[in-house]
């Protein structure tokens, strides 16, 4: 079956796209490119990782491991020995010049370093997990990790002539005149002038001797600006420029396509390249402006637009490449379904406490799923007739209804304490706390000899965590139970880092997820359990149940998928070439009979 002389194998992601709403759709005759892999190939759900986020299940992909082997397990983590806390996808150190240097936190090989020492080409297109991107045999453009120029994952600034500027963050306040001199931040504070001047043409946009005409409700071209040597680039949106306001929406700056400061491309000449043939390919780890729309920078239509054109443009990168290099092993992910989902499903669902009727925007999950479905018709056919083509996500999805205050519940068990008055992570008393909560998914014991400030003994460890557990599983708040499970890290990780993951995993009834606050160590004064408020809407974090969050898989050849998980297909690709899988991985090939 697959004995083509240039073998190809090729794995298309669809971020977040989930099964319920993926089956209802095929039902409905509204995703013709899916059903036809389905109808003549195979379908099935796959099961995805705890926990089910992007940059772990996509780690547990590219290593074909579980996260206590490849390292990469919650978006925050902290050093037990300092406390400090830490981005979870990618190390950042201060060189001595005073510029961010960074380092892979995935401590396993991926399956292009596999392929590369048996000379098999791979492309590797926005993965996470992949800045900053390293040589292979073949291409890579790193995915989510990657940083935009400040070192944040991409935030972006607006410029406004509204007094709450002042107050309001990634704001900037301007006055209502025809010239506006302000600035753009960069990396390490530095600054460069921008000048806004408003004609009858438009607003007049200033940067040195770059100068661009934007109207009113349009975008404009990319903007390169120079920060002491590293390169940005940016676009822009003139929200409001009539009346008595000025509102203009300016992207994350991210690193410059042509001359990038840190490794976004290997071979580093290809950013470039891909520059000139097809355009910006947004390389961050939010490559459509998240943020904005949550921190109600912009309104939806506009973020919208940005998500169609960063869609379109990854997607024309990868078509480019798919069709001018040479390679065998292929791997893209792509993160539009995954974005609306998380910012629109409060319009489908009407328990969500932000849910409104609006005819346009209760449409757009389902457009998303749609006009995803028609653009990977073009890739998959750029990608050849002879490839065996998946198509997966890495999860699925739920509603986001309610905050957790896992942190204040621990506190009122008596398990986590606050210095007086306080509320954030540098504010815990650790001569008093026994356990603490951070990132989305991990309860931490404060252990006796490896954290700094440890008081729990060794003895007194295994009764800890099993008081915690209970409390967990038996605790309501207002008739609430939003906890179904919580389980001990070796009940769900095996292998060589299995002691530096968290102690406790929470895991969550559908429509619940830890406060944001909590994520970084801290509480507020609301609830322990209050309504989320905030237009992110959808989520599939959880911690779930696995069975309750799968992802879906495609295959253009009939194979059986039943049990198919998402670390199944590193071994696959592997077994594909007839290379032997290492006995680590704990995925098995999909092709065995």
């Amino acid at each position: 079956m697959f004995s083509s002389k240039n073998k190809k194998i090729a794995v298309i992601g669809i971020d977040g796209a989930d099964p319920q709403i993926i089956d209802s759709l095929l039902k409905e005759g509204r995703m013709p490119t899916l059903a036809e892999i389905k109808d003549n190939g195979s379908y099935g759900e796959l099961e995805t990782t705890h926990v089910s986020q992007s940059p772990v299940a996509w780690s547990s992909f590219q290593t074909g491991m579980n996260p206590a082997k490849h390292g990469i397990y919650d978006f925050i983590v902290r050093n037990p020995e300092t406390l400090a806390l830490d981005l979870g996808l990618v190390k950042e150190k201060r060189s001595f010049s005073g510029k961010n240097v960074y380092e892979k936190r995935i401590m396993e090989k991926s399956i292009w370093h596999f392929l590369s020492e048996q000379e098999i080409a791979s492309l590797s297109l926005f993965i996470p997990v992949t800045f900053p991107a390293e040589p292979i045999n073949g291409i890579q453009l790193s995915g989510m990790g990657t940083p935009d120029i400040k070192g944040t994952q991409g935030v972006p600034t607006l410029y406004w002539s509204n007094e709450i500027a002042k107050e309001k963050e990634d704001c900037k306040w301007i006055p209502l005149k025809n010239e506006i001199n302000s600035t753009l931040s960069g990396p390490s504070g530095l600054q460069v002038p921008i000048k806004f001047s408003i004609s009858k043409k438009g607003l007049l946009v200033e940067i040195g001797r770059n100068k661009k005409f934007v109207k009113e409700n349009e975008w404009s071209d990319w903007f390169f600006v120079d920060f002491d040597g590293i390169e940005g680039m940016f676009r822009l949106k003139v929200l409001k420029l009539s009346g008595n306001e000025i509102k203009i929406y300016v992207s994350p700056i991210i690193h410059s396509q042509r001359n990038p400061a840190v490794p976004i491309a290997q071979p580093k000449e290809i950013a470039k390249k891909l520059l000139e043939k097809t355009g910006c390919f947004k390389c961050v780890s939010f490559e459509s402006d998240v943020n904005a729309l949550k921190e109600k920078l912009v309104e939806e239509n506009t973020w919208i637009e940005d998500m169609q054109y960063t869609f379109d443009q990854r997607l024309k990168a990868t078509e480019y490449l798919a069709k001018n290099t040479e390679w065998n092993f292929f791997a893209a992910d792509f993160f539009p379904v995954d974005r609306v989902q998380h910012l629109f499903w409060r319009y489908i669902d009407n328990k969500n406490p932000l849910h409104e009727e609006h005819e346009e925007y209760s449409r757009t999950i389902y457009e998303t799923y749609e006009m995803v479905d028609e653009e990977i018709n073009s890739l998959i056919k750029a990608l050849g007739k002879d490839t065996l083509v998946f198509v997966i996500s890495d999860h699925g999805f739920a509603p986001y209804r309610k905050n957790v205050q896992l942190n204040k519940l621990l506190a009122e068990e008596g398990f986590l304490e606050m210095k007086a008055g306080g509320s954030t992570y540098g504010d815990i008393y650790w001569g008093k706390t026994q356990a603490y909560a951070l990132g989305f998914s991990s309860i931490y014991i404060n252990l006796e000899g490896r954290e700094r400030f440890g008081i729990v003994s060794e003895k007194d460890y295994e009764s800890v965590r099993e008081n915690i557990i209970s409390t967990l599983k038996r605790f309501s708040f207002d008739g609430l139970k939003p906890f179904k499970d919580a389980k001990k890290s070796e009940e769900i990780y095996s292998g060589k880092l299995l002691t530096e993951m968290p102690d406790i995993i929470p895991i969550y009834k559908k429509g619940f997820r830890i406060e944001k606050s909590n994520v970084l160590g801290g509480m507020t004064d609301n609830e322990i359990i209050h309504d989320n408020l905030n237009k992110w809407s959808g989520d599939h974090i959880g911690p779930f149940q696995l069975s309750e969050n799968k992802g879906i898989i495609f295959c253009s050849e009939p194979l059986n998928l039943k049990g198919a998980g998402i670390m199944d297909l590193a071994p696959t690709a592997l077994d594909f070439f007839g290379i032997e899988v290492p006995q680590k991985m704990d995925g098995k090939s999909l092709l065995e009979e």
